[in-house]
């Protein structure tokens, strides 16, 4: 015990901090967060927090992955009518993500939410696993010159939208497509190459276009070689469109960009995050009221992401803040009209991760006083990390990078109705 009490106090001096008002390189550590933040969250409490929800969520994750499987990253989470929907990457080799790992393959696993909470859930016969594709696959016109990576979805009515790239064998530059899931018959359709509008013109969705769009909005373009383009936020839907974000993971940051649609074969150019030069692999976002939130991960050895967001009406952000981060996808959710933010800590390896709220200040962009706060509610240890949730019947459940892929109820004191604070 005493041993995981000062690991986890350890790790509350990485914790989650705003930089000032005005954007600078400082990053307060938790217990500056704190005072500066008024919010009175004793550092105690919230080591106890820590401990408690460690214990209520850890034991209940569980492997949705075949025994086979030794590697699963990039998970994303939807449930509908008491099934749980989730995409990623799996291999049975041992070669990670590495961009031609011949043994990587892109999947949808389906399965019942109550067989995942029972006891005996056993991946090998309540989960049904579909096939999105990998190196070497025909997809359209393309053969794959890489392996499927960087999946999202979106549910719209009885159709799964899942969006994914690979650099096919033409130009070996990422470029995006889709596919559709039919959630009642399970079978697959509208394979389509996407398309990226940028200013009235519409051109292939790929590393060429993202160049384009830099060069021609003044930002340092990309080098396409074995570079990939990083569509792994949720979509939120906003005035009938579904807004994401995407980012590049090369050898060099870039700024990123937020793209919306309305069937996911076209996607519109929004905006581009002025902030985020150092950008590297992930954005994620999330859309609460007229705002866009997102939180740019760096790239490897800067130890900050990038927290702001954007007024769809005003369009404009607010004051970027630096909260402490371990390079990592982050993710934000919202229960019960709260913003939360899912960070992790440390990039070794990635024990840590952090749980907070999101609130903010000042929302007037003409006298540039706008700015996030974020108050830890706890941090996570050993649960794994890339999260991605799903709100479901007033539960968060999610899906994370450990053990393979492992789904499992978020139990974070103060947020689960079962574990009210200070409890």
């Amino acid at each position: 015990m005493k041993k995981t009490i000062s690991t986890i106090l350890a790790s509350m001096m990485l914790s989650l901090g705003v930089a000032g008002a005005q954007e600078s390189t400082d990053v307060l550590s938790t217990y500056d967060q704190l005072t500066e933040s008024r919010n009175y969250y004793a550092l105690a409490e919230l080591m106890a927090n820590s401990l408690a929800s460690t214990a209520a969520t850890a034991p209940g994750l569980k492997r949705i992955t075949r025994p086979e499987i030794v590697y699963s990253h990039m998970g994303q989470l939807i449930i509908n009518d008491g099934i749980c929907y989730v995409t990623f990457l799996q291999n049975c080799g041992d070669g990670g993500e590495k961009l031609r790992e011949t043994s990587s393959e892109v999947v949808l696993s389906v399965f019942s939410l109550d067989r995942a909470l029972a006891e005996d859930f056993d991946p090998a016969s309540d989960v049904s696993e579909y096939r999105i594709g990998g190196m070497g696959d025909k997809f359209l016109r393309y053969k794959a010159n890489s392996i499927f990576k960087d999946n999202s979805m979106c549910l719209e009515g009885n159709t799964l939208h899942i969006v994914f790239q690979f650099l096919p064998d033409t130009d070996d530059k990422a470029h995006v497509f889709k596919t559709d899931f039919d959630i009642r018959t399970h079978k697959f359709s509208g394979r389509k190459e996407c398309r990226l509008i940028y200013k009235g013109r519409k051109m292939v969705f790929c590393m060429d276009a993202l160049n384009e769009i830099y060069g021609s909005e003044g930002y340092a373009k990309v080098d396409p070689k074995d570079n990939i383009i990083e569509l792994v936020s949720q979509w939120s839907g906003y005035d009938g469109m579904y807004y994401a974000t995407l980012e590049c993971a090369g050898n060099e940051g870039t700024n990123g960009m937020v793209v919306r649609t309305r069937d996911f074969e076209d996607f519109e150019f929004v905006t581009i995050p002025p902030f985020n030069s150092g950008g590297m692999a992930e954005i994620s976002s999330i859309i609460k009221g007229d705002r866009l939130y997102v939180a740019c991960r760096q790239d490897y050895g800067i130890p900050y992401l990038y927290l702001a967001a954007f007024d769809l009406k005003e369009q404009a952000w607010n004051i970027p803040v630096k909260v402490p981060d371990g390079n990592s996808r982050p993710w934000f959710f919202v229960f019960e009209d709260r913003l939360y933010l899912m960070n992790t800590l440390d990039e070794k390896k990635r024990r840590y991760t952090n749980v907070s709220e999101v609130t903010s200040s000042g929302w007037n962009w003409k006298q540039g006083n706008s700015r996030l706060h974020v108050t830890p509610l706890c941090t996570l240890k050993d649960c794994g990390y890339y999260y991605a949730t799903a709100v479901y019947n007033g539960h968060v459940y999610m899906v994370v990078t450990h053990n393979t892929l492992s789904f499992g109820q978020l139990k974070v004191l103060g947020l689960d109705p079962a574990l009210p604070a200070g409890q």
